[in-house]
């Protein structure tokens, strides 16, 4: 059971929100936009852990001059074991004589808890149909039946739980602030729980030998939870310390040296606070949890924010995650719908847009302030082509033709010309990414590559793959990516865009369309002599292709793509080879 959905009403900067969740959710929006009131709002309905307060009332809201509280309401996606085993919990019937009426089997969609106070009649519980209707309790139980029945639906719920980077720490502590219950400690407490010591105040410090004995035991159960669940060096043991006053924990690995918890990276820190919190709830509950994860990672580079990604794809494959960020490199794409913009309006609060994904991300880019090039937002898997001409038409059809779908996610990498595709790639490896290149099948691509260091960093290389627009036709002939489409098309595209062009550009002459008898590739080699003949500067590459899919959309002129397409869908076959 996940919560799907959530609606939130006058809390804080939020005026009314209505969020789709999903297994891993991401919320990206710079700092104030509401993001962090997103997630504390969610948590409010753990209504046993977390209380709501008016405090918490949006100010400008009816609400708030009613002295009212805000109102939350998830709604818990229920799956058909979920149906069978609400079943069980209705109990049996009787009829007038005593005979047992059999149930009817349930299939509802959600399980609704809205929280709108403090106390617990505050909050209501409800199944909900597809045509959100919901089940009628009162007409079919009697009062105290249906607390019973609320009571162990209630237990179905994930156990929600908030972290903030303040809870998600490990760093040494006196014997004192251990002992102390506050948000600061809960990791380690939890940590020695683990371990099997319950009560901290159980522990000893003034026996040394004694305590000494019971560290070994928490450092051996947690090397076996650490080498059970980090497989990126499974030699690493666990050590927990009492040194001077404090207590620690430290790491060795396979080279027998050991290393304090603050000297590993920030990832691995977080990853391994975040495993003990993980474990600890899923000791003392049955429940499926929703863990609500508040900036994690801020300060992490790169490659450390990709690592913390696989971290939570591999945790929400048992569990839920809802995080936020403002770190564009820890901004979820792999599931393009999965990653959500707040941002903040000074009348209408707190909102959030989807779809951020639409071009190239640039809502989201604007609003985080980025102004980057292609290096921004680098995927794992990236095509890697000559100039911006081949990016942009490419990634005009990919994101047409739903049969690309598996391509939508790549990151198309403009390198700026066949020279530079060396070094793009080398960077690229840099980065311990992978992908394909795509060159022309022109001299200068072909040059690229016979070169010894094409060879080094691309053909030998189990991480990439190349071809060039030659991989369909096989006919040895020279093409650019203007000859993968239907030529003309091509020609009818570049005479209307520069018809339309006669006071925006200082002609030597009145252009005059090309008109064509006889078409051979490259198509380049007849539009560019003509070209010169009015204008001393290159043709608008870029213009020219939008101008063909204004002209001849896609989806109703798909034959006029068909080469690309064919392309494209050998870069799939690669690209699938190397996830």
């Amino acid at each position: 059971m996940i919560l799907e959905r959530v609606v939130i009403e006058d809390f804080k900067s939020i005026k009314k929100l209505n969020l789709t969740l999903h297994d891993l959710t991401c919320i990206v929006g710079k700092n104030e936009s509401g993001k962090s009131a997103i997630l504390e709002a969610i948590s409010f309905l753990n209504h046993s852990k977390y209380k709501l307060k008016i405090e918490h009332t949006n100010k400008s809201s009816k609400r708030y001059d009613k002295d009212q509280y805000p109102l939350i309401i998830g709604y818990f996606l229920l799956n058909e074991e979920d149906n069978k085993e609400i079943f069980e919990i209705f109990p049996i019937q009787f009829d007038e004589k005593q005979k047992a009426i059999p149930k009817t089997p349930i299939n509802y969609k959600w399980l609704r808890l809205s929280i709108k106070g403090s106390k617990i009649e505050d909050t209501s519980l409800e199944l909900v149909a597809g045509n959100n209707k919901s089940y009628d309790f009162a007409a079919n139980y009697a009062v105290q039946q249906i607390v019973d029945i609320k009571e162990k639906l209630q237990k179905l719920i994930p156990f929600i739980e908030l972290f903030t980077t303040d809870n998600l720490t490990l760093s040494p502590i006196t014997f004192e602030e251990l002992n102390t219950k506050t948000t600061s400690n809960v990791s380690f407490r939890r940590m020695f729980a683990i371990g099997g010591v319950e009560k901290i105040s159980s522990l000893n410090i003034s026996q040394i030998e004694k305590l000494d004995d019971k560290l070994f035991t928490i450092g051996e159960k947690l090397t076996a939870l650490l080498q059970r669940n980090y497989k990126q060096d499974i030699s690493l043991r666990v050590e927990v310390k009492y040194v001077g006053n404090k207590f620690l924990v430290k790491f060795l690995d396979s080279s027998k040296r050991s290393y304090k918890l603050s000297e590993r990276s920030f990832g691995f820190q977080y990853f391994f606070a975040f495993l003990i919190n993980k474990t600890y709830l899923n000791t003392v509950s049955t429940q499926n949890n929703l863990f609500l994860l508040d900036e994690p990672g801020t300060s992490l580079h790169p490659e450390g924010a990709r690592d913390l990604i696989q971290i939570f794809e591999q945790i929400v494959k048992d569990e839920q995650i809802v995080y936020t960020t403002h770190n564009p490199f820890l901004a979820y794409r792999k599931k393009p719908d999965n990653l959500i913009l707040a941002i903040k309006d000074e009348k209408k609060g707190t909102e959030i847009l989807t779809k951020t994904y639409t071009n190239k991300y640039q809502v989201l880019r604007k609003e985080l302030g980025l102004m980057l090039n292609d290096s921004f937002l680098v995927n794992d898997i990236n095509l890697v082509v000559e100039g911006n001409a081949d990016k942009y038409i490419l990634h005009y059809i990919i994101h047409e033709d739903e049969g690309l779908n598996d391509l939508t996610w790549v990151h198309i990498y403009s390198a700026d010309s066949a020279t530079e595709i060396i070094p793009s790639v080398r960077y690229l490896n840099s980065l311990d990414l992978k992908g394909v290149v795509l060159l022309d099948s022109d001299k200068a691509a072909l040059k690229e590559i016979s070169k010894p260091k094409f060879k080094t960093h691309i053909t030998t290389k189990n991480n990439w793959d190349h071809l060039t627009l030659d991989e369909i036709k096989k006919d040895g002939a020279e093409r650019t990516i203007e000859d993968m489409l239907l030529p003309q098309k091509y020609v009818e595209a570049y005479n209307s865009y520069y018809e339309e062009q006669v006071d925006t550009i200082d002609w030597l002459k009145p252009f005059q369309p090309i008109v064509v008898t006889k078409y051979s590739i490259p198509i380049l080699d007849i539009i560019n002599p003509h070209f010169r003949e009015f204008s001393p500067n290159g043709i608008n590459k870029i213009a020219i292709l939008r101008k063909f899919t204004q002209m001849f959309p896609y989806d109703s002129n798909v034959g006029f793509y068909k080469d690309l397409k064919n392309i494209l869908m050998q870069i799939n076959q690669r690209v699938l080879k190397l996830k």
